[in-house]
Protein backbone atom coordinates (compact mmCIF):
# COMPACT_ATOMS: atom_id res chain seq x y z
CA UNK A 1 0.00 0.00 0.00
CA UNK A 2 1.39 3.42 -0.93
CA UNK A 3 1.75 6.30 1.51
CA UNK A 4 -0.92 8.29 -0.36
CA UNK A 5 -3.62 5.70 0.12
CA UNK A 6 -5.62 4.37 3.01
CA UNK A 7 -7.86 1.41 3.72
CA UNK A 8 -11.58 1.90 4.20
CA UNK A 9 -14.02 -0.97 4.42
CA UNK A 10 -11.19 -3.30 3.44
CA UNK A 11 -10.53 -1.48 0.14
CA UNK A 12 -7.47 0.62 -0.63
CA UNK A 13 -8.38 4.15 -1.74
CA UNK A 14 -6.33 7.22 -2.67
CA UNK A 15 -6.59 10.33 -0.57
CA UNK A 16 -8.69 13.16 -2.00
CA UNK A 17 -7.11 15.94 0.07
CA UNK A 18 -3.52 16.68 1.09
CA UNK A 19 -2.18 19.18 3.65
CA UNK A 20 0.02 22.02 2.43
CA UNK A 21 3.05 20.47 4.11
CA UNK A 22 2.60 17.17 2.22
CA UNK A 23 2.16 18.95 -1.14
CA UNK A 24 5.28 21.02 -0.43
CA UNK A 25 7.15 17.78 0.27
CA UNK A 26 5.83 16.19 -2.95
CA UNK A 27 6.96 19.20 -5.03
CA UNK A 28 10.24 19.64 -3.07
CA UNK A 29 9.42 23.27 -2.31
CA UNK A 30 8.61 25.28 0.80
CA UNK A 31 5.15 25.60 2.31
CA UNK A 32 5.34 29.30 1.47
CA UNK A 33 5.69 28.42 -2.22
CA UNK A 34 2.55 26.28 -2.03
CA UNK A 35 0.69 29.15 -0.35
CA UNK A 36 1.79 31.41 -3.22
CA UNK A 37 0.40 28.92 -5.74
CA UNK A 38 -2.86 28.92 -3.80
CA UNK A 39 -2.98 32.73 -3.80
CA UNK A 40 -2.36 32.81 -7.56
CA UNK A 41 -5.16 30.31 -8.12
CA UNK A 42 -2.85 27.67 -9.58
CA UNK A 43 -3.85 25.20 -6.85
CA UNK A 44 -7.27 24.91 -5.22
CA UNK A 45 -7.87 24.06 -1.60
CA UNK A 46 -10.69 23.24 0.75
CA UNK A 47 -11.18 25.48 3.75
CA UNK A 48 -13.67 23.12 5.35
CA UNK A 49 -11.12 21.86 7.84
CA UNK A 50 -8.92 23.50 10.43
CA UNK A 51 -5.97 23.55 8.01
CA UNK A 52 -5.96 24.19 4.27
CA UNK A 53 -6.22 20.95 2.33
CA UNK A 54 -5.35 20.77 -1.36
CA UNK A 55 -7.40 18.56 -3.63
CA UNK A 56 -5.80 15.70 -5.55
CA UNK A 57 -7.58 16.89 -8.72
CA UNK A 58 -6.01 20.32 -8.28
CA UNK A 59 -2.54 18.80 -7.94
CA UNK A 60 -3.03 16.68 -11.06
CA UNK A 61 -4.32 19.67 -13.06
CA UNK A 62 -1.40 21.83 -11.91
CA UNK A 63 1.14 19.16 -12.87
CA UNK A 64 -0.36 18.73 -16.36
CA UNK A 65 -0.25 22.52 -16.88
CA UNK A 66 3.34 22.73 -15.63
CA UNK A 67 4.43 19.97 -18.02
CA UNK A 68 2.66 21.61 -20.96
CA UNK A 69 4.14 25.04 -20.17
CA UNK A 70 7.65 23.67 -19.71
CA UNK A 71 7.46 22.02 -23.14
CA UNK A 72 6.16 25.23 -24.68
CA UNK A 73 8.88 27.35 -23.06
CA UNK A 74 11.61 25.02 -24.27
CA UNK A 75 10.23 25.01 -27.81
CA UNK A 76 9.85 28.79 -27.97
CA UNK A 77 13.34 29.50 -26.65
CA UNK A 78 14.80 26.96 -29.05
CA UNK A 79 12.95 28.30 -32.10
CA UNK A 80 12.80 32.00 -31.28
CA UNK A 81 15.58 32.90 -28.83
CA UNK A 82 15.19 36.68 -29.16
CA UNK A 83 11.41 36.99 -29.35
CA UNK A 84 10.77 34.04 -27.06
CA UNK A 85 10.50 35.89 -23.78
CA UNK A 86 7.72 38.28 -24.85
CA UNK A 87 5.84 35.43 -26.52
CA UNK A 88 6.08 33.31 -23.38
CA UNK A 89 4.79 36.16 -21.23
CA UNK A 90 1.80 36.56 -23.54
CA UNK A 91 1.05 32.83 -23.58
CA UNK A 92 1.47 32.50 -19.81
CA UNK A 93 -1.09 35.24 -19.18
CA UNK A 94 -3.55 33.36 -21.42
CA UNK A 95 -3.04 29.98 -19.74
CA UNK A 96 -3.08 31.09 -16.09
Amino acid sequence: MSKESFVRDGLEQEKLLYPVSKVAEMFSVSKKSIHRLLQRGLLQSSGAFRHRMITRASIEKFMSNVTWRASLVAAVFYLLPRAGQSLILALTSLGA
